[in-house]
């Protein structure tokens, strides 16, 4: 049976948002699930932005909930959740929270109103001992068009796992909610090597402790799609496209070494923390992006069990690798 009412902390990064961030916050306001506290940490905003989140936490329907907003690290957006997620650990830790969950929030979406509620229903199924994650479909927005007819995100064809988040990322950050003892093992584990994407992090490191890992086929956010994205939505063909292109030029062999690194890392300093299974996937991968022959590294794919989620990316996957540019 589910607890009534979980506390859930919310964390958001937020820069140059003026246009948004009231939107995404009167969101968290028609959320079903009413138990919840907000962080925010702003990277260096010289628009509205701090302006407008003073108006929206002012509404009556929110003067209820607890807010904070902290002077961002001014790296970017994966650091500045990076910041939030140590933050909240810490306020946690000292008792100035009660939180259980933690739920990332982008500045430009919206919450569809069951989206919290959906996420703890999930989560509650496990005790909370064990690290649990959870990420959800979305809604792509155009942010002008009706929010009842959007095209929706593709669901995984395969499990999620350490296999696919080593080389390809299924967690999408604007849905991602964690227990707290995915936030103790994110927190304590974290470094300061340089980082790709914080949600694509928190799949590897996740997947590899043997986390468990919840996908909801049922869209929880409205992902809203302008020229300022961080990261794109590669919701269409051309947007594919464009990623293959990437990948075939040598731009994961970039974010492979900043990977590897970070696990070296944790598996140097925790020794205990990833399963048997992850450690030799993660053994035979290293010799897969090492191989000096492509006929190697296609045998080491298939021996350690890598894939990504659909054929076609699974062809340019291997073209990639016969290619050296993995």
């Amino acid at each position: 049976m589910l607890e009534a009412k979980p506390s859930v902390l919310i964390l958001m990064a937020t820069y140059q948002g003026e246009r948004f961030v009231e939107e995404q916050i009167e969101s968290f306001a028609a959320q079903q699930h009413q138990s919840w506290a907000l962080l925010i940490a702003d990277d260096g905003s010289d628009d509205r932005t701090l302006e407008r989140i003073r108006a929206a936490m002012a509404m009556p329907a929110l003067r209820t909930h607890h807010w904070s907003l902290l002077k961002g690290p001014r790296q970017g957006a994966a650091a500045n959740f990076m910041f939030l997620l140590s933050e909240a650990n810490r306020r946690i830790a000292a008792g100035e929270s009660d939180a259980q969950y933690i739920a990332l929030a982008d500045q430009d979406d919206i919450w569809l109103p069951t989206k919290l509620s959906s996420a703890l229903s999930d989560m509650h199924q496990i005790d909370r001992s064990r690290a649990a994650l959870w990420c959800s479909a979305v809604h792509f927005w155009n942010g002008q068009a009706s929010r009842h007819s959007q095209s929706r995100s593709l669901s995984p064809g395969k499990p999620l796992g350490f296999g696919n988040a080593l080389v390809q990322n299924m967690i999408r950050g604007n849905t991602l909610m964690l227990n707290r003892a995915a936030l103790d093992l994110l927190t304590q584990t974290e470094t300061n090597l340089p980082l790709v994407m914080h949600d694509w992090w928190c799949y590897l490191l996740m997947s590899a402790c043997g986390a468990r890992i919840f996908y909801s086929d049922q869209p929880s956010v409205l992902y809203r799609q302008h020229p300022g994205n961080v990261i794109g939505a590669a919701s269409g063909w051309s947007d594919r496209a464009k990623r293959l292109s990437f990948m075939l030029r040598g731009g994961f062999a970039n974010w492979n070494r900043v990977h590897l690194m970070r696990l070296n890392e944790v598996m140097r300093r925790h020794p205990s923390v990833f399963g048997p299974e992850a450690v030799e996937q993660f053994l035979i991968f290293e010799r897969m992006l090492h191989a000096q022959s492509a006929i190697e590294r296609l045998q080491l794919l298939k021996r350690g069990g890598f894939y990504r989620q659909t054929r076609a990316e699974n062809l340019s996957l291997r073209a990639a690798l016969v290619l050296g540019k993995f």
